[in-house]
């Protein structure tokens, strides 16, 4: 007899967390059988011929409603601003990669629906403190009584812009972030012991949300480590957050840009489009970024400009491109991409990344790339 809506549902989600490869050591097996994810879900939208928001109790969920939150599906829970539960998959990557250990203190950036602070709960065991933060007032309650149903008592939601971390927690053992960041803050550098961790979703470009999901090491003076997977993530929206732009905002930029008139060349990578996925798109961009191009994200698309000062710029599509004024960005984004398939055609995980303070005298290294951002420098090399 089923007592408990889990039971029916645990082991094949415990299967496929396994099979998906997630989920590989026993301590964060363990985890997920302890806190189950419908405790954190009372409402999520579905997107299908239109859209619904589906509303739970969370300690008597319908049959049906269980099957979506133990798929492996992210679950969109609030829509403006965004807020969502994770895909169960890249939830157990991170906590992998993550390492936590009993007693540890972690500081978590985003608290979502706070199913993530009540596992990383589960793995620091009762001597260890999850302090989970959130700049949205009503997700932060939210996440706080989700936690408070599930019985994680050495978690603490934290309403606050976390670009500065939690200095009254300070230092931590691990620390990771499950919004796209747009980059690594100083304070969180500086919050995280020597030798700890730091799981970071890190906005392969500004303002988008497609992120290099690193592993990076605390060492005396600064960050370093690797790209270990290419997720999707809800933007930062702290104080140095970089806001996406409205649909209003970008139908008037596109429409100032094409005032002056624009040509579409053939791009190299249209005659890809049957067989190119998304993410090798999102590599030639990042790759333009590494070689000195700005670029800002109209959503599905990126606006490239050569940074050289001058006018021109293009619009890159999955279809091929749109040119605006002089054709110099066009013929700068064309050097990179023969330098990009000449180099093998690298994707962003294949990448090792090191996070230097923005004072620091660094340079680009042999066969590498410094990337300048307002609060860091980023050395970036392609792993070999």
């Amino acid at each position: 007899m089923i007592n408990d809506p889990y039971d029916e549902f645990e082991q094949p989600f415990l299967d496929m967390l396994r099979v998906a490869g997630g989920v590989r050591t026993p301590a964060v097996e363990a985890a997920f059988r302890a806190v189950p994810r419908h405790l954190f879900v009372e409402r999520y939208y579905t997107f299908g011929k239109r859209r619904r928001l589906v509303h739970v109790a969370p300690l008597r969920p319908t049959r049906h409603q269980l099957r979506s939150i133990y798929a492996d599906e992210a679950l969109v829970s609030h829509l403006n601003p965004p807020s969502s539960t994770s895909q169960p998959s890249l939830v157990a990557g991170m906590l992998e990669a993550l390492n936590v250990e009993r007693g540890n203190r972690v500081l978590e950036i985003g608290a979502g629906t706070g199913w993530n602070a009540g596992l990383l709960g589960h793995l620091v065991g009762p001597k260890g403190r999850v302090d989970t933060m959130d700049i949205q007032s009503r997700i932060a309650a939210l996440a706080r009584s989700h936690l408070k149903l599930a019985k994680a008592r050495n978690v603490t939601v934290h309403r606050a812009d976390a670009t500065g971390g939690l200095p009254p927690q300070a230092p931590f053992d691990r620390i990771v972030t499950t919004v796209a960041v747009p980059e690594i803050f100083p304070a969180w550098r500086d919050q995280l012991k020597v030798g700890g961790i730091l799981v970071a979703t890190l906005a392969a470009i500004p303002g988008d949300c497609y992120c290099l999901l690193t592993r990076l090491i605390r060492r005396k003076d600064h960050l370093a480590g690797h790209v270990f997977m290419l997720p999707g993530f809800m933007l930062f929206t702290g104080h140095h957050g970089v806001e996406p732009l409205s649909k209003s905002e970008r139908d008037r930029l596109l429409e100032r840009m094409r005032e002056g008139g624009s040509n579409r060349p053939a791009a190299p990578w249209s005659l890809w489009r049957k067989y190119l996925h998304q993410h090798r798109l999102v590599d030639i961009v990042f790759f333009a970024t590494l070689g000195g191009m700005s670029c800002h994200t109209i959503r599905p698309n990126w606006w490239l400009l050569s940074g050289s000062g001058l006018e021109g710029s293009c619009l890159i599509t999955l279809e091929g491109c749109e040119i605006f004024g002089p054709a110099d960005a066009w013929d700068r984004l064309c050097d990179l991409y023969r330098e990009w398939v000449n180099l093998g055609a690298p994707s962003r995980q294949r990448c090792k990344i090191e996070i230097w303070p923005a004072a620091a005298d660094k340079r680009a290294p042999r066969g590498g790339w410094l990337v300048r951002r307002p609060e860091s420098q980023m050395l970036v090399r392609f792993d070999q």
